[in-house]
């Protein structure tokens, strides 16, 4: 917005003395930041960026009433007198046919004959040359400087040209415009045209006229038009046709419904004196109707929002030289919003900040605030999280972050089955890519991708751990769900080779081990862990596991599905879990917390060999000890496994080291006999067990 030092004596009430340095320094206070001040032609002209919540500072009115306000006196901005009269002029209808009448609510025109199109007179050449814009004719001119001094663009006519009476409507498919800038345009389908009875289009409403119905030299009549259009409806309709005017910019932000009276009736009377020309009819087309907004505000609010004390005249005068309408009613105000503000001012926070901005917010004096300190308390979730986090890390995981968007190929290399947990993901209507097309039903895929990048470039050891959402949905009526999840991958050695100990490359009961070791981090008791094959698609089969406890799955570890590894002479097996955080979370919340004091009597340690199946699951052998030996049983270790030359065919030998101790007593060595005695018994008659001999 450019704003003419010289200018701005002519809309006050009284004269102001101010320097251009003083203007720039009212008009910062006030939110519009000049950006620069230019000398034209003896002039100071201001650059002002305006913001696009206010339409009312892209006419000179709207800033002079700005910066009279922080001027703290007596002087106000006015608007300019009519000196004609053009309410008695016989008015005709406008013809409307607009899909929606909100989008036109207000759309005014004027008529005028025996126009004397020319030159400008010299004012408004040089107004004009001083704010950047180019002399057309007088007729043009006059309109342009209208729409700089209100803020109100207007639009006129070669009524010659036109075929019958102007009309609103809607545009077609296909339909085009020639402009005024020479261009052939393409109208968006719906949006507002004005046309006469031919059904050319003579004006895109709020954007640009046609050059059909240009204003010429040879022009003798004009019709003027003066009217609200909605904001939006002008946005859209500019950006489809890829053009930005002086008349699109203001409308699409938002103009003074109240204003196209006004801005026609000036326009008229400049019309009369510089082009000779004489009002015979108005146009009218009016449904607009809007609520008066009305805000209380309280002299308590603006001290306790602003942080300073400020008297209530004081937050009257800044409010009316600003154009609210007040109705005082002791400490509280009754506070009209005035129609060029309807779009921004909502509520009481906002006029505050008017006073504020009136007031100055550099006067508001630095006060440290009183802040209430009060204890507060991780949830238990966080703390679990890192715990976590931190379990893995301590093992030689690094953490990785991945798109929470991948492709249905990241899925389907798994073949999961149809009724699926990995097949129960939701599908992304508008995907930036095809490799972000459904979101996540689980973290390994990530994973998988981490490692084949990680493997392509060198890296044989790799440990990989990732927390984050994966997205559930059994059916496209209902809403996916969401799960946190804590995934790892597990490859390679499991220490780096040193010159005292070989390198050892990673199986099932490394990654076994940092699963059951991440939970009991967490603080889940691991003692209650229940066990099952796995039958997750992720996993290989016979070579995973689902874990839970008490009923509650918490998820599945193993070795990785061999049909999705790479195929390499150098590649170790891999290995992967994916467990529930939030069922980690609540089984940590209940887990009791055990602390025990030192025994004082010494332990008593027994071995025990056992003949088994290979399908016995050895967790079931140990809870069975533990049943059986009660408070006394301190400790079970599974020290060895054998299987090969002297056992029969589906057996498996399982080498158990029992610790016993009492904290109250020593222990006899005939009373661990007779517990041993009924293990081995219980042992036999439930699993069918019997001692390596």
């Amino acid at each position: 917005m450019k704003l003419s030092h010289q200018a701005i004596g002519d809309y006050t009430s009284e004269e102001l003395n101010l320097l251009p340095s003083d203007v720039r320094v009212l008009l910062n206070q006030m939110g519009a930041e000049v950006e620069g001040i230019d000398e034209v032609e003896g002039d100071s002209v201001y650059d002002i960026d305006t913001t696009p919540n206010r339409p009312d500072w892209l006419g000179v009115v709207g800033m002079v009433r700005e910066m009279t306000a922080a001027t703290r006196d007596d002087v106000t901005a006015v608007l300019k007198a009519i000196d004609g009269d053009y309410s008695s002029l016989p008015t005709e209808s406008i013809s409307v046919s607009l899909q929606e009448e909100d989008q036109c609510p207000r759309y005014l025109a004027r008529q005028f004959e025996d126009i004397t199109v020319g030159d400008s007179p010299e004012w408004l050449k040089t107004y004009l040359r001083k704010i950047g814009m180019r002399s057309v004719n007088n007729v043009v001119d006059i309109l342009s400087f209208v729409m700089h001094e209100t803020g109100h663009p207007l639009h006129a006519f070669d009524a010659s040209k036109l075929t019958g009476r102007l009309s609103l409507r809607n545009a077609g498919a296909g339909e085009s415009i020639e402009c005024l800038d020479g261009t052939t345009r393409e109208m968006p389908e719906g949006s507002i045209v004005i046309s006469d009875d031919s059904g050319d289009i003579q004006a895109a409403a709020g954007i640009i006229g046609s050059k059909k119905s240009q204003v010429t030299s040879e022009t003798q009549s004009i019709v003027v038009e003066s009217a609200y259009f909605e904001p939006v409806s002008v946005r859209k309709a500019a950006k489809a046709m890829r053009i930005s005017t002086d008349a699109s910019f203001r409308f699409e932000r938002g103009a003074d419904h109240a204003m196209p009276a006004y801005s026609l009736d000036r326009a008229s009377d400049l019309i009369a004196s510089y082009c000779n020309g004489t009002a015979t009819r108005n146009y009218a087309h009016d449904v607009m109707v809007v609520e008066p907004r009305t805000i209380q505000l309280t002299v308590e609010k603006v001290g306790k929002l602003l942080g300073a004390v400020i008297e209530k005249d004081f937050i009257v005068q800044a409010l009316q030289k600003l154009g609210f309408i007040i109705e005082d009613n002791g400490d509280t105000l009754q506070v009209r919003v005035p129609s060029w503000r309807l779009h921004d001012v909502k509520f009481e926070a906002c006029l505050v900040e008017e006073v504020g901005k009136v007031f100055g917010f550099d006067n508001i004096p630095n006060v440290m605030p009183k802040i209430e300190m009060n204890a507060t308390h991780r949830s238990s979730e966080l703390d679990v999280r890192d715990a976590v986090e931190r379990s893995l890390v301590e093992r030689g995981f690094n953490q990785t972050l991945n798109f929470g968007f991948i492709s249905t190929d990241a899925v389907g290399q798994f073949n999961p089955a149809k009724d699926s947990k990995l097949s129960q993901y939701p599908r992304v209507h508008n995907p930036l890519t095809a490799d972000a097309s459904i979101m996540r039903p689980s973290l390994v895929p990530g994973l998988l991708e981490n490692y084949n990048y990680n493997f392509d470039r060198g890296e044989r050891d790799i440990k990989l751990f990732e927390m984050g959402h994966i997205f559930q949905q059994s059916s496209n009526t209902e809403m996916p769900q969401e799960k946190r999840m804590v995934a790892g991958l597990l490859s390679g050695s499991v220490e780096p080779a040193s010159w005292a100990d070989k390198s050892r490359v990673a199986n099932f009961y490394d990654m076994k081990s940092t699963v059951y070791r991440l939970l009991s981090d967490a603080g889940v008791d691991v003692e209650k862990i229940a066990i099952a094959p796995s039958s997750l698609e992720i996993i290989e089969n016979d070579m995973g596991a689902t874990i839970s406890i008490d009923g509650t799955e918490i998820g599945s570890f193993g070795a990785l599905n061999e049909n999705v590894v790479k195929p390499g002479k150098q590649r170790s097996p891999v290995y992967v879990f994916e467990l529930d955080m939030n069922a980690i979370t609540h089984l940590a919340d209940n887990a009791p917390r055990k602390i025990e004091e030192a025994s004082k009597f010494p332990s008593i340690q027994r071995d025990i060999a056992l003949v088994c199946d290979q399908s016995l699951q050895s967790q079931l052998i140990v809870q069975e000890i533990a049943g059986v030996g009660g408070d006394i049983v301190k400790r079970i270790k599974l020290f060895d496994v054998y299987e090969g030359k002297g056992m029969p065919n589906g057996k498996i030998s399982l080498a158990f080291s029992i610790e016993f101790n009492s904290l109250v007593r020593s222990l006899t060595s005939e009373e661990v006999a007779g517990i041993m005695g009924t293990i081995i018994k219980n042992l036999n008659k439930k699993y069918g067990l019997e001692l390596r001999q």
